[in-house]
Formats: structure tokens, sequence, C-alpha cells
């Protein structure tokens, strides 16, 4: 899909790809500073915890970036068990002379009904560690779990792309596109283990995989490097901006789904729009077999059914979506 349209910026994003719902009503509005009070409503019904009651596995391997207090971590989110931390942005501080060093300035990992450990602080050398350390939890949980009896859910949240754009030392210096060019070199490569886990564990026919990304480049030269800002293409604005037309690439995106056998996907490279908030509603309505629970109305959050019918049966969806009341839950 080539008009795939995700919120401005981290938080708001994740929130809507986790609850399938407007970010405003799960209480987000923009990006959670680290360490900052709040983040996704406990209440919140989100994907792991729907899988998790029809009987799936469940983990979280990078950035989560929806709260870093109690009640707001992935464990207490649904996700049986995670590895990662909170925001890109810590790399910048933590660890420096003179700073007090938080928990949020920690690689963590727990499990639910545990209490989160602190790993490694993240810094800018472990920048350029994190995202082989996700595609190595990420490979072993697929081989872990892959010929069991349960089916399982897993998020791998890389770093890449939000800045700073910090290659692994395998790839520094591998591509004429500086740190960036580095790091996406490195990143197909890490995509690449991940699917090829998949076809390892003989499970490929029987799953569903998501390839997505959110916001756009972050030109801030007092923060970041000109090496690592991406670029916008034929678009115009950044992260945090919102727009339509050639002001959109703070907010549109492409998204690849490889589908299991039995679901017909279809090229959506003809304009059909979606958002990240329609992702949730088709992911807990048809692997599971699950329907939403009556007492909660869901808020203008459509399936994407453009990866399974024709684009005017997308057009109708939006047109009935666009009709229908909102509801606080």
């Amino acid at each position: 899909m080539t008009n795939f349209n995700v919120e401005n910026q981290c938080t708001p994003s994740r929130a809507a790809l986790m609850t399938g719902r407007l970010p405003i009503r799960s209480g987000i509005g923009k990006a959670i500073a680290a360490g900052a009070p709040g983040g996704l409503h406990p209440w919140e019904i989100t994907i792991p915890k729907m899988l998790g009651e029809a009987g799936y596995r469940t983990a979280i391997f990078g950035k989560w970036h929806l709260g870093a207090g109690e009640g707001r971590l992935p464990t207490d989110q649904g996700f049986d068990e995670w590895f990662g931390f909170e925001t890109s942005d810590i790399v910048y501080w933590a660890g420096k002379p003179d700073m007090p060093v938080k928990d949020v300035h920690f690689i963590r990992e727990a499990r639910k009904g545990e209490r989160p450990r602190n790993l490694r602080v993240y810094d800018e050398d472990m920048r350029r560690q994190i995202d082989r350390m996700v595609t190595d939890r990420a490979v072993d949980y697929i081989a872990s779990n892959g010929g069991r009896d349960r089916p399982f859910f897993l998020y791998a949240s890389f770093a890449f792309a939000h800045h700073p754009a910090l290659a692994h030392p395998d790839f520094k210096g591998t591509s004429v596109a500086g740190e960036f060019g580095d790091s996406l070199l490195e990143h197909d490569h890490n995509v690449g283990r991940i699917l090829d886990a998949v076809a390892d564990a003989d499970i490929a026919e029987n799953t569903i995989v998501v390839w997505a990304s959110d916001n756009g480049p972050s030109p801030l030269a007092t923060v970041t490097p000109w090496w690592t800002i991406g670029d916008t293409g034929p678009w115009r604005g950044e992260i945090g901006t919102v727009g339509t037309g050639d002001w959109s690439s703070g907010s549109r995106r492409s998204v690849t789904c490889s589908a299991a056998r039995g679901i017909a996907v279809r090229h959506t490279g003809n304009g059909t729009s979606a958002r990240a908030a329609d992702a949730g509603p088709q992911t807990r309505a048809s692997p599971s077999g699950m329907g939403l629970p009556g007492s909660t109305t869901r808020h203008c959050g459509r399936l994407i059914r453009g990866m399974t019918r024709a684009a005017t049966g997308v057009k109708d969806a939006v047109h009935q979506a666009r009709r229908s009341r909102c509801h606080r839950r």
C-alpha cells in the first residue's frame, strides 16, 4: 500500500496501531517525553490483549514509547514478554556525565507479572547494537514458538529509522549514503533474518507478516546530524508535521503485507487510503476469530479491506466509516 497514513509522531502512531482507535481517545495527542507521566490507558483493549485471550503467545522486542510508569508497560498491555527501550531520544543524554540515570534510560526486559529488569544504559554505543539485539530476540522467539501448538503475535519494533540513525559496526561504511544508508542496509538485513526465521520454522504459509513505518525524517540541526535525517523524496514536511499533498511526508508511509495461505492479497498502489488505526480491528477480528467486546465501541477504525477486496470495496468501507458516529467508551 502506497497511501498508508500514520499519526505525525511516534506515540500516537503506536497507540492507533495497538488499539484501532483514534489516539486522542486513548489520551495521547503527541509523543511522550522519556519518563514523563501518562501513556496508553491501562483499560485499553490492545491487539496483544485480545489475541492473548484467544490463546496466542505475545511478545514485543524493541521500542515501546507508550508509557514507562507503573501500569503503562508492555506487560501491562497484554504482552507476555518484552525486551527493549522506551524512546530513541534517550541516547542523546543517557550515560552522559552529571546526568542522573533513571529506569527509563535503560534497555529493559520483563515477563508478565514480573518487575522489569534494567540491562544496559541505552546510550549511543547501544543505539548501534540495539536493532541487532532486537533481531536476535525475534529470530530466537520464532524458532522457539513456531513449532508449538499455540500461535504467536510478535511485535518487532526497530530503532531505525528514528534519529539518530547509527548503524551497527558491521554495516558502518557499507553504503555511499552515510550513516543513514548504512542503517538502511542493516535494516534490510535484519528484516530478511526475521523472514528467514519464519521460513525455517516452516510456518510461512500460516503467518501474516506486516512491515510498516511511522513519521518522517527529523532535520533538526541542533539535535540531529545532517547525515541521519533521511530523505522525503517528492514530499515536504517531517516528523511532527501534518498535511496533505506534497506536505504529507510526516504521515504518509508505505506498508507491505505478506499473507498466510487462504488470504488473497491485492496490490493497492492505486491511491487507496488507509491509516494505522485500521490495522487494529483487522488483526483482532481475523486471525483470532474473536469479535470486539459488546461493551466497547470502536472509534472510526475500519478494516484494511484493500488487502482482501477490490479498491471499490475499500472506498465503500471508508464512506460508511465516515458516516458512523464515534462515541467514547
